[in-house]
């Protein structure tokens, strides 16, 4: 590269040429903000001007695919908060969402970049991911034979191509995610942007429930409880990096906390509201004592201060155990697990006694028939798909723990820690509701499982280079430091000769 100066000059060389390459990634960063910024103006000018949603398609399209072709990493920044904020879009009578006019762009420019370098940032759970895509393809190839599958509906809740290209869209997102994410700064930074997204998703929320007066809602199309999920989400993820956090770092995240905590009985998902209780009472046991004297004064306030259909909402807890599960009895059937174990079981066991190798195909009955994930895998995707789903759980959690133990730095640990926590609520409230599949929540599961995976892989990276840089530092200073013993050594024994020779020379300093 020509660096504008001739190489015979001083101080022109190699130097100069690293500061121009670094002047040209500045300018290149600082062009793709401005695009982002100028693409967002556009965006907002067609909702204000135009009046319609429709004529938002094509300027976000293009600024997708101008974003995918500069920094898939700043693609990736605006996806996370589409996922929490984006409504439901009708395009020709499809519901779509902002983050999937995203991906697309997205994921043809990855797979170019793919086709040209043959270079991807790899992690264990690659091949289980792509795995559980591909099971998902062939039990909907069986739902066709056995004629189980809805291809050609149009309603995101049984439309079988809808909820194969969701699945496959997730697994997308976890590869362009895995390999764009190159360092733990990298990790770190997507991890704000991901918690910032569920906060925005809770503040959205209360101001949905400061107009109906009823209940916390996310944006249009989005089911009634996603607010739970984005309370939880917040929660786990700010108790994990206080771990390692500064005490201003700290304080932020423990306002953060109990922001999530104040928004979650506002919303109507009892799985969260117990899935976030078990993580608090785990934590506070574990390592921070706090929570057992600041979440009882949550709960006394709430019942001061909230209406009162919200604290009666949080009443309802106490019939989780009840037997009494006749439909008519609203007050105790909703809650009780032996209710909502009814819709699964009786999905389990006609998936197990006639297709229970491959299911029935994606899409079979809705979402919200069976109410819980474990079996909804089992439905759709049978034994294999199942098998697939909780394989992946147990090699996500036991990755975590990896992260832990791998990080550099507490901070790094606390992060992992975090993610420990989210696929633990993950796991909880799955038990009663729909979570991986294709929803508005599954998109972060596997963003949470690719920034794992990826911190995991920069630790140990780091940790090597710190490595390979650690022995030598100290083989270079004995190295240094012998020769310059042997060179004070060198001197001193010429001085000495000299003073024997001319003593009084010497001591008068040579005058």
């Amino acid at each position: 590269m020509w660096c504008g100066c001739d190489e015979a000059v001083p101080g022109c060389g190699a130097g100069t040429v690293v500061v121009a390459i670094e002047a040209e990634r500045t300018a290149a960063d600082r062009s793709v903000i401005a695009i982002a910024l100028a693409a967002g103006t556009l965006v907002a000018v067609s909702l204000v001007v135009l009046q319609g949603s429709q004529v938002v398609l094509p300027a976000v399209a293009v600024a997708a695919a101008m974003l995918a072709m500069f920094n898939r990493k700043v693609a990736l920044y605006l996806i996370l908060p589409a996922m929490a904020l984006s409504p439901d879009i009708s395009l020709a009578g499809v519901p779509v969402r902002v983050e999937d006019l995203l991906m697309v762009p997205l994921a043809i420019g990855w797979l170019a970049h793919l086709c040209v370098t043959h270079e991807r940032q790899r992690t264990p759970l690659d091949r289980l991911l792509i795995a559980y895509a591909l099971v998902a393809i062939a039990a909907t190839g069986w739902g066709m034979h056995l004629g189980t599958v809805h291809l050609f509906s149009v309603s995101k809740y049984v439309s079988s191509s809808f909820q194969t290209l969701k699945r496959v869209e997730f697994v997308l997102l976890f590869l362009i995610v895995a390999d764009t994410v190159r360092s733990t700064r990298d990790v770190r930074t997507m991890s704000y942007v991901l918690i910032g997204s569920a906060v925005a998703l809770s503040i959205f929320s209360v101001q949905q429930y400061a107009s109906n007066g009823s209940i916390a809602l996310g944006p249009e199309g989005a089911p009634i409880h996603e607010p739970g999920f984005a309370s939880m989400l917040t929660v786990a993820l700010a108790l994990g990096m206080m771990r390692g956090a500064s005490a201003h770092g700290k304080l932020i995240l423990a306002a953060v906390v109990l922001f999530g905590i104040a928004t979650l009985p506002l919303s109507l998902g009892r799985n969260y509201i117990a899935a976030t209780a078990l993580i608090l009472l785990y934590v506070g046991w574990k390592e921070q004592r706090w929570i057992f004297a600041v979440v009882p004064i949550l709960v006394v306030l709430a019942f001061l201060v909230y209406p009162s259909g919200i604290t009666q909402r949080i009443s309802t807890l106490q019939n989780v155990l009840s037997t009494d599960t006749k439909l008519g009895n609203t007050a105790t059937a909703p809650t009780s697990v032996f209710y909502r174990a009814e819709a699964p079981l009786y999905y389990a066991k006609l998936a197990l006694g006639h297709s229970p190798v491959l299911g029935y195909g994606m899409g079979v009955v809705p979402l919200g028939a069976v109410d819980s994930e474990y079996v909804i895998q089992l439905a759709y995707t049978g034994l294999a798909g199942l098998i697939i789903f909780l394989i992946i759980g147990v090699q996500l959690f036991r990755l975590t723990k990896e992260a832990r133990l791998a990080a550099n730095t507490p901070f790094d640990g606390g992060l992992a820690f975090g993610f420990q926590l989210v696929i633990a609520g993950y796991a909880i409230y799955s038990l009663f509701a729909a979570s991986v599949s294709a929803t508005h929540t599954g998109g972060p599961f596997f963003v949470v499982a690719a920034l794992a995976g990826a911190l995991l892989r920069s630790s140990v990276a780091e940790r090597a280079e710190q490595g390979a840089r650690g022995p030598a530092g100290p083989i270079v200073r004995a190295v240094a430091g012998g020769e310059a013993r042997l060179a004070v050594s060198a001197r001193f024994a010429a001085r000495r000769q000299l003073w024997l020779a001319h003593p009084l020379t010497e001591r008068s300093g040579g005058r």
